[in-house]
């Protein structure tokens, strides 16, 4: 689970930095591509501390040591917009990786459910890279 959530830390952050730093003639639409990527991350990280880790004896994670494992996940920095965005699609496939992983938990249906939800948001958020991608 916490690979998971480290996945999604790292999206959100490294979409935000691009969201941040986009400019020139693709700066409109980059800016708002980025915040699409990012909707619903930080509720997602939410209800997975909170159906995952409250149902179960194990405290959830320190956000300082989730931020350092982000840290070392987050790719370099380009001045290359479509870099970035290669980037940022490789995270997210990372994360879709990860809830496959997450699917062998045997918990509750709850957690399960909460899971595939994840993983249908960030397919689509990945086919919104790709479709930009191929522009």
């Amino acid at each position: 689970m916490l690979d998971l959530i480290v996945k999604l830390t790292a999206i959100y952050n490294y979409a935000k930095d691009i969201h941040y730093r986009a400019k020139g003639e693709s700066f409109y639409s980059t800016h708002l591509l980025m915040d699409r990527i990012c909707e619903d991350i930080n509720d997602q990280i939410d209800e997975l501390k909170e159906v995952y880790y409250l149902g179960n004896t194990n405290l959830p994670p320190k956000s300082a040591d989730i931020l350092k494992i982000v840290y070392a996940t987050i790719p370099e920095y380009s001045e290359n917009v479509r870099t970035e965005v290669q980037n940022l699609g490789a995270l997210v496939q990372e994360a879709i990786i990860s809830t496959r992983e997450v699917a062998t938990y045997n918990g509750s249906n709850g957690v399960q459910s909460l899971v595939d939800d994840i993983a249908r948001s960030l397919m689509l958020k990945h086919g919104l890279i790709q479709r930009t991608l191929a522009a």
